[in-house]
């Protein structure tokens, strides 16, 4: 018998509501990225972007988180205090349940509080600051505190390079990272016997004498020179000792370990050293597809921040897999408590600090070459 005409609106309509309901896209997943992308110091929050820009795009190319598509929501701190809150309550406005960043230390101190008061995950490719170690927050980090890795840096410069005078100089625009690695080589070095000679500090900004700085620098007769700056800052000043004609051994915090130091610094770069978190000789399968596909979507080979960014980025979609609840995220990690990162095993103390190798590493013929 024919269904009649009443009964067969209601079945189209419901029909048409399964159809509706049953294809229609999940709600999106919304992680916030924030770092300086513009500005003096723009390298480090460019290529965290970058990585963190690959790794939604190949996650969404994927199916997503569980079938839900990654909105990624950017920002700019702009590599100050007060604009790092900001932008941080307006992701956190926006309704992401993430937030990848900051990039260096200062704005890293800057944000917690906000991510602690909002129970927002803040994780960071890049900071470093021993001020946020060891503490029951929502900070993580995928690189590893001053701590670690300025000891490993006196060690070098003392046993492996026999050197025993030192003297810094220290850029205080991000002296919650450089005075933090400092604090800790100047520990381990005069323990070992050594002397930091003088410690000449600066504020980053176009007006530098960077010759005047060097000249004070070369007139300390120390046999060792420890820059702890951004990599243009870091680039000026060797080319300075090297107009002096210093042959002084320079190390450098791995602050400064990006492209921008070789591309300005030239030959005055040459010779550089530092205790690194990337092996830049690596051949291992997952960093070198990475690499590949960095280079084929932005044209330039990823540098330390964009390997870590990408790693940070990667931790959070396995932790969204697991449990999607926002509101448990750092507790998911810390249950997973071992990733599969670019270059080996990244894991987490109890406090959210990160344990990982470092690699020592020489800038040669304008490269970045691990080993020593």
């Amino acid at each position: 018998m024919a269904m009649n005409r009443s009964k067969r609106r209601i079945v189209i309509f419901l029909w048409v509501l399964f159809i509706s309901v049953g294809c229609s896209a999940k709600d999106p997943v919304r992680i916030g990225f924030v770092g300086g992308i513009t500005g003096r110091v723009a390298d480090l929050g460019i290529a965290g972007r970058d990585g963190v820009i690959l790794a939604v795009e190949e996650k969404n190319a994927h199916g997503g988180i569980n079938g839900s598509a990654i909105e990624l929501i950017i920002k700019d701190d702009e590599q100050q205090s007060d604009i790092a809150v900001k932008v941080d309550r307006e992701l956190i406005e926006a309704g992401v349940c993430a937030i990848i960043g900051h990039m260096t230390s200062a704005m890293s101190v800057a944000g917690v509080p906000i991510a602690n008061e909002n129970k927002i995950l803040l994780i960071s490719p890049t900071t470093s600051t021993n001020a946020l170690s060891g503490l029951d927050d929502y900070f993580y980090r995928v690189f590893p505190n001053s701590a670690q890795t300025s000891t490993l840096l006196a060690d070098k410069v003392f046993n492996r390079f026999g050197l025993r005078r030192v003297s810094a100089v220290i850029d205080i625009t991000n002296r919650e990272h450089t005075e933090s690695a400092f604090d800790a080589f100047r520990d381990r070095f005069e323990a070992l016997g050594g002397k930091i000679t003088a410690v000449d500090t600066f504020l980053s900004g176009p007006d530098i004498s960077f010759m005047k700085m060097a000249e004070a620098v070369v007139s300390r007769n120390a046999d060792c020179i420890y820059i702890l700056a951004n990599a243009l800052d870091s680039a000026m000043l060797l080319q300075q000792l090297h107009k002096l004609g210093s042959n002084t051994q320079v190390v450098s915090s791995d602050w400064s370990a990006t492209d921008e130091l070789v591309h300005f610094g030239g030959s005055a770069a040459e010779g550089l050293f530092f205790m690194h978190t990337l092996d830049a000789n690596s051949t291992a399968p997952r960093y070198l597809a990475f690499s590949q596909n960095f280079y084929d979507r932005f044209g330039r080979k990823p540098g330390f921040a964009a390997c870590h960014a990408y790693d940070a980025a990667q931790i959070l979609f396995a932790a969204l897999e697991k449990d999607p609840d926002a509101a448990v995220i750092r507790e998911t990690i810390h249950d997973i408590g071992t990733f599969n990162g670019l270059q080996g095993l990244i894991r987490f103390d109890e406090s959210g600090d990160v344990i990982r190798d470092h690699f020592p590493v020489r800038v040669k013929n304008g490269l970045f070459i691990s080993g020593e």
